[in-house]
């Protein structure tokens, strides 16, 4: 029994040096107030309410996004108003009768271009004028139809929204808005979990490897946080955004077993979670991919391109290069030649033909373009200037 005292000493000093990784890690999110992801949203041990508390800015106006039962999932309410703000940009976002913006072109007018995409094409934090379907329908004269979305929208709900708009409103051209910084993570089944922790949203995925075609969904249109269901609670309630979720919520709906959900109440699980962020962004977002996103974009940009000939259309694949990517691809040559391999297997995938592979990268770095000069000051979003020099490009490159 003579180990017993060695074994007290040092369980005591392990629950020291835990007690002072705590105290550490409480200081830093107090005093440096990283970005710690859905994390900010979960309570810690010090939250003793048990409720969830909101932002007290409650705006009357619609929603910007929901879970819906369409196929691709997430789209904007019909009909509505949405005020957008951040602390560089407050816009009003109007949504027409089919949850799109701008005016709807006449669906039996074959010269309408559609713009699918995510939120750079849909224009995050621009007015209605300074979004890319605008700018270029005003400066060609041709009707066209907006169909970008936020809300973590891969190509495989690309490929969904087309198909499903394609047949209502005859078309000639049509954009595809490649953004792969975010793309392969929002395909990938596998990171439903701790992209969407504590969210519930519901999500569509291409399921079996050898069975693409074959879509399989997450979660549900009535328990995603992003339902009408819980818009309409909230709304009648008079409150604004979740901040903190109480720890009756956080304990019934966060997955994980007990172990897990006890560290993440600790603030050492945040600290964690920014430096294996902050790893993570050594590579670049468009860099980090397996064989299997590979297949699957090649498989959606396949679909998106049979159903634009069926209907007598021709595509053009954009790829967006990330901020993160440009800054890093000018410190780095590895990064560079890494990218344009990517970009190249990508115009593989859309191949010879009337369809056609457009690399934003290429003129960006061509062109000397400092990147920050193109994005909000407080988000990595286009901000006008930036979309009026990309809607230059896409006019320049008919």
């Amino acid at each position: 029994m003579k180990f017993l005292p060695h074994l007290r000493l040092g369980l005591v000093n392990i629950v020291i040096l835990l007690l002072l990784v705590e105290g550490v890690s409480w200081a830093y999110v107090k005093l440096a107030r990283p970005d710690t992801g859905y994390l900010a949203i979960w309570p810690t041990y010090l939250d003793i309410g048990s409720d969830d508390s909101y932002a007290p800015d409650y705006d009357p106006l619609g929603p910007h996004i929901i879970d819906t039962a369409y196929p691709w999932s997430t789209w904007h309410p019909r009909n509505s108003v949405f005020r957008h703000r951040k602390p560089c940009f407050d816009v009003l976002m109007r949504f027409n009768g089919e949850g799109t913006r701008g005016a709807l072109p006449d669906p039996a007018d074959s010269n309408t271009v559609f713009f699918v995409g995510d939120s750079f094409t849909e224009g995050y934090g621009l007015a209605e004028d300074s979004t890319l379907a605008a700018l270029y329908g005003r400066s060609t004269g041709v009707p066209v139809l907006n169909l970008g979305s936020s809300g973590y929208v891969g190509t495989t709900q690309h490929s969904l929204i087309y198909g499903h708009f394609a047949a209502r409103f005859r078309h000639r051209r049509v954009f595809v808005v490649l953004y792969l910084a975010n793309d392969f993570l929002e395909n990938d089944i596998g990171r439903y979990a701790s992209n969407f922790a504590g969210d519930r949203r519901y999500r569509p995925y291409r399921g079996d490897t050898a069975d693409l075609g074959k879509i399989v969904y997450q979660g549900s249109p009535d328990s995603s946080r992003y339902s009408w269901a819980s818009y309409r609670e909230a709304r009648a309630a008079g409150r604004g955004p979740l901040v903190r979720m109480g720890v009756r919520n956080y304990w019934a709906n966060v997955e994980g077993g007990t172990l897990s959900k006890l560290f993440h109440l600790t603030h050492a699980s945040r600290v964690m979670r920014v430096v294996r962020k902050g790893l993570q962004q050594t590579v670049p977002e468009e860099l980090q991919y397996g064989a299997r996103d590979l297949r699957i974009l090649e498989f959606d940009i396949r679909r998106i391109r049979e159903t634009a000939e069926r209907q007598g259309a021709t595509v053009t694949f954009l790829n967006l290069p990330g901020l993160n990517l440009l800054l890093q691809a000018g410190k780095d040559p590895g990064v560079e030649r890494d990218y344009l391999a990517l970009e190249a297997r990508v115009a593989a995938m859309v191949g010879p033909g009337p369809h056609r592979f457009l690399s934003y990268y290429r003129h960006l770095r061509g062109a000397g373009v400092d990147p920050r000069s193109l994005v909000f000051a407080c988000d990595a979003h286009y901000n006008p200037g930036g979309m009026v020099r990309l809607a230059d490009f896409l006019r320049a490159a008919r």
